[in-house]
């Protein structure tokens, strides 16, 4: 079956929200699949999304330049917390 069908069968089986979660955590097993320990570093990360994680992944070749990604992806999920908590 294709991803784009077992997709469409879970989310007939299951509600929105789970198939989202289905999608994010299908995105990332891709991620570790394509990259390995890379990808769980990244993915380690807080307030890093798979989103997120693809980009640092993508451009990133040395492990340095990968961490260099997750310290900016980090500092920058902190800043819109704590933007969004003074409004």
């Amino acid at each position: 079956m294709s991803k784009a069908g077992e997709d469409a069968v879970w989310k007939a089986i299951t509600g929105a929200g789970e198939h989202r979660v289905y999608v994010e955590l299908r995105a990332s097993a891709d991620l570790v699949e394509k990259y390995g320990k890379k990808a769980v570093m990244v993915l380690a990360g807080r307030g890093i999304s798979v989103t997120e994680a693809q980009k640092i992944l993508s451009s990133g070749q040395t492990e340095e330049e990968i961490v260099r990604g997750v310290m900016e992806s980090e500092r920058d999920s902190l800043r819109r917390r704590f933007l969004a908590q003074k409004r």
